[in-house]
């Protein structure tokens, strides 16, 4: 199910982007993916870096709803942990 935004209302800009972008909710890939769309290219992933050069810059409606879906979609897959696996023999290769 993909959840769809609508595109008609107000981004944040400034300090209120940059609170949203430093939350646990957006991961560093998901920023650097928006960077790298908008052609501008960072060497460190960091959020330390890479939040002001995002907040700087004028995100237009698409880039901000595929950034929040993005977001929801990773925060709506279930957890899979694998644990308990057993090993065939300790002493194969």
């Amino acid at each position: 199910m993909r959840l769809m935004l609508e595109n008609n209302y107000l981004i944040p800009t400034g300090s209120e982007l940059r609170v949203l972008l430093n939350s646990d909710h957006i991961s560093k890939g998901e920023i650097h993916g928006v960077l790298k769309s908008k052609g501008i290219f960072v060497g460190n992933y960091e959020k330390a870096i890479t939040v002001p050069i995002l907040a700087a810059t004028l995100m237009i409606p698409t880039e901000f709803s595929r950034l929040i879906e993005a977001s929801i979609d990773r925060d709506s897959k279930p957890k899979i942990k694998v644990s308990g696996l057993d090993l065939v023999s300790v002493t194969s290769d």
